[in-house]
């Protein structure tokens, strides 16, 4: 058994020495394998890591898989994950049977002072529950108690590991002691742990509790707070599901305006990966193409070369050699170049991965929260490549192994290559022609589509005008701006003075811009006519200056927008959008109807109609909105954070500075959040879709000019093989045109096949891309009429330079050479 194992493992040697000696006397072959497979292997890698790390590694906590968002579900409106109500959450806590740890949260910045200059941290409030539900143990001190969810009780805080160690150098008795935020003495109860990552956002550095008023906690109208829970040890989602059902059927038939309010489950992996899952499975399915066409170019070239090797194979077939061993001798040197190019693929797939990084995962904040920040090529990812590494031969060796040592291997064919074999080999490069173009076509019609759909996108009417606009935060501390009149006198003296700046045209403010992704909407009623039976009346508060729609360009339809004349003390006013106007007075004139919100009773005055605006994603309908001046706020929310505008002249680099200026010569002590560009905010939410496009078009590039390489390479080779018939043909009166034209068509014919194949599996790629795609037809007729011109174009200039070969063969030399 020994001397056996130790005669095939000496074969083995023996057939990689050779395999390596013999892939070096054809170095440009060699070469061209090895890229064209690294190219589909680097993409299979790269996108597999991110694969890995997104859907099928756990989120990095605890308890990852046994978290559930529970959200708002609203059916008639089609939203299944609305924002909740304090007192629905406070509800839901008390009566589920299944979850445990349910938490309430919001994200919010805070001002760090007395500790040098006033530095601006990212974080988020959260209930007690929120860490125990991610099971998260502090690594120091404790997290927060429930009785810090009411306004007025001893208020701590909870500090990054990151934080802890660079703004306090670690200091293990920091815990205990009290910081300053937002003008505030507050405790430190404790430090996270230190690869804590904050699940819905970026930079989680402080957290703090949300605390709630009484009046805030009965508040069933203002939508505002994200809610997470862990499921009870032995409870699946669907029992949980069932049970918060329950709640739901509760809740609704106790309070009316809870009608229409369900409750939905979703797991955490789930809930953070939903943007970016189909764009994965797509890319996956791209780059498999792509190997698939690389593998196709490489057998061709094998079998190419195998022909120029039937000396060679006859020969040792002739000694006493076996079939098995002479495929077994090809599959090895398949395996060295496969070996070699999972090397390169390797180091592409690295590259690949960082650049995204930048140029992505890093920047934007739907690739964080999915995880696609902190993908890398670990040992996971090195077996995956060197399993892709052990199937490619098999993909691309085996059939001209066998076809290179058939029966006639041992023949020294000389009749200009013609006979059974050749007609075989003849017809299996020409199908591996047709199956890369196919393929090629399949990726191009994909690409097409998310090309048509972001254009549409891009050109789609926002509402407002996102250029020359700059757009900064400023949020005033409460122990500091205790009331609402502090705070509105803060802005209004703060706007003063931006308006007075050379470089601003104009000044606004309001809580929210466009593209912030929040929802706060709050239900109101009517005061011309009750809600009909299952109808919701909800808008978006917008708390704004009086020159905000005018600075966004928010075009006022009818009437007339927020004056400065509208102060306190005076009438209540409002500026609804089309959408409020067309679904709430579809046939009336809203300009002086009147609507309050449901749990204030104070009515408020429609003075104008202005422009529906896409607040939350190009793709998704206008929000139905409400303009209100910030100083007449009519609800029980003071409003401390507010989002200055301007529209300016300047780049952000000289406008960034002003505002700063501006703020602290009224309070030096108020640090201002980044300065950032109202086009920034429209590219974050095109940026999954640029990513999908971008990424998508590349492997569609790399498909094109492969299967153009392998169609090169097929009618170069045919040129070379047909060298004597296309020399008689000369010799006997045919036109160089004449040759021209037969190789064109022949390969043309191969792509024109390729084509319609290709386009007849493409017909139901619209159809999986539904959820990717935006003012584009499943059946394009510009897609599915360019697509295929653009892909012959391609084969046409790929069978140029053969065909123009074949027409400079010298008839007597090809005569001679017969």
């Amino acid at each position: 058994m020994h001397s056996l194992y130790r005669i095939n493992m000496d074969t083995l040697l023996a057939d990689l020495r050779y395999s390596f000696r013999t892939l070096l006397k054809s170095p440009t072959f060699t070469l061209a394998a090895i890229l064209m497979l690294a190219l589909g292997i680097g993409a299979n890698t790269a996108i597999f890591s991110a694969i890995d790390t997104v859907l099928i590694r756990p989120a990095p906590y605890k308890n990852s898989s046994r978290v559930v968002m529970v959200s708002e579900k609203r059916v008639k409106e089609g939203s299944m994950d609305s924002p909740v109500a304090p007192a629905d959450f406070f509800d839901w806590r008390s009566q589920t049977k299944t979850l445990d740890h349910m938490a309430a949260f919001d994200h919010d910045q805070f001002n760090l002072t007395g500790n040098g200059a006033a530095v601006r941290l990212r974080g988020a409030r959260v209930t007690s529950g929120f860490f125990e539900a991610l099971g998260v143990q502090p690594a120091l001190g404790r997290t927060f108690r429930k009785s810090e969810e009411q306004a007025g009780a001893d208020r701590s805080i909870l500090l990054s590991h990151e934080l802890w160690k660079s703004a306090f150098n670690a200091d293990p008795g920091l815990v205990g002691r009290t910081l300053e935020i937002d003008g505030q003495a507050l405790t430190v109860a404790g430090v996270l742990p230190e690869h804590f990552r904050f699940p819905f956002g970026f930079d989680g550095q402080l957290f703090a509790p949300l605390s709630f008023t009484p009046r805030d906690a009965a508040n069933r109208s203002l939508h505002s707070y994200s809610v997470i829970a862990e499921l009870k040890p032995g409870v699946d989602i669907a029992a949980a599901q069932a049970d918060m059902d329950l709640v739901a059927g509760r809740l609704e038939r106790e309070y009316p305006v809870n009608a229409g309010h369900g409750i939905n489950l979703v797991g955490l992996q789930n809930h953070l990966t939903a943007d970016v899952r189909p764009a994965l499975i797509l890319l996956l399915a791209g780059a498999g193409l792509v190997l698939l066409i690389a593998c196709s170019n490489v057998a061709n070239l094998v079998l190419a070369r195998s022909v120029g090797r039937r000396k060679e194979i006859g020969i040792r077939l002739a000694l006493g050699s076996t079939r098995a061993r002479v495929v077994r001798q090809l599959l090895v040197e398949g395996a060295l170049l496969s070996s070699a190019a999972a090397v390169l693929g390797i180091f592409l797939a690295v590259w690949s991965i960082e650049a995204a990084r930048a140029t992505f995962f890093s920047r934007f904040e739907q690739f964080s929260l999915a995880g696609l920040d902190r993908i890398h090529v670990d040992l996971r990812v090195l077996a995956f490549t060197i399993v892709i590494a052990f199937i490619t031969p098999c993909l691309f060796a085996i059939i001209p192994a066998l076809m290179a040592s058939g029966r006639n291997s041992g023949t020294p064919l000389r009749e200009s290559g013609r006979g059974a074999s050749y007609a075989n080999r003849r017809r299996f490069r020409s199908a591996l022609i047709v199956v890369e173009v196919a393929l090629s076509m399949i990726m191009l019609v994909g690409s097409g589509f998310l090309l048509k759909s972001y254009w549409a996108l891009m050109h789609v009417n926002a509402g407002f005008t996102a250029e020359h606009l700059a757009v900064a935060e400023v949020a005033l501390p409460e122990i500091k701006y205790k009331t609402a009149d502090q705070a509105n006198s803060f802005f209004t003296r703060l706007l003063a003075r931006l308006a007075e700046l050379p470089p601003v045209r104009s000044a606004g403010l309001s809580q929210a811009v466009p593209f912030m992704q929040g929802d706060w909407r709050t239900g109101v009623v009517l005061a011309d006519r009750p809600a009909r039976p299952g109808e919701r009346i909800r808008v978006h508060p917008r708390f704004v200056s009086d020159r905000y729609l005018e600075t966004l360009g928010i075009a006022i339809r009818q009437g007339r927008g927020i004056l400065p004349t509208d102060t306190k003390g005076k009438p209540l006013v409002a500026v609804i959008s089309e959408t409020v106007a067309h679904r709430y007075w579809p046939n009336d004139n809203p300009v002086g109807k009147r609507f309050a919100f449901n749990d204030e009773k104070v009515w408020i005055d429609v003075v104008g109609v202005a422009a529906d605006v896409k607040d939350r994603e190009l793709n998704r309908e206008a929000t139905p909105d409400a303009y209100l001046p910030y100083v007449q706020n009519p609800l029980p929310v003071t409003i401390r954070a507010q989002r200055i505008v301007l529209r300016t002249s300047e780049d952000l680099a000289t406008i960034a500075p002003l505002i700063r200026g501006a703020v602290a010569s009224i309070d030096r002590d108020q640090p201002v959040s980044e300065v950032r560009s109202m086009v920034s905010y429209v590219d974050d939410s095109l940026a999954t879709r640029r990513f999908n496009l971008l990424l998508l078009a590349f492997l569609t590039v790399l498909a094109l000019l492969l299967s153009a390489a392998g169609l090169y390479s097929v009618m170069a080779y045919f040129v070379t093989e047909r060298t004597g018939e296309i020399g008689i043909r000369l010799a006997l009166g045919a036109n160089r045109s004449d040759v021209l034209r037969l190789v064109l068509i022949q390969g043309l014919v191969l792509a024109a096949s390729g084509v319609v194949i290709g386009l007849a599996i493409g017909s139901v790629v619209p159809k999986l891309l539904t959820t990717m795609l935006y003012g584009v037809t499943p059946h394009d007729p510009l897609i599915f009429s360019l697509a295929p011109v653009f892909l012959m174009i391609t084969a046409l200039a790929a069978n140029y330079i053969p065909a123009m070969r074949a027409t400079k063969v010298d008839p007597v030399f090809a005569l001679r050479a017969e």
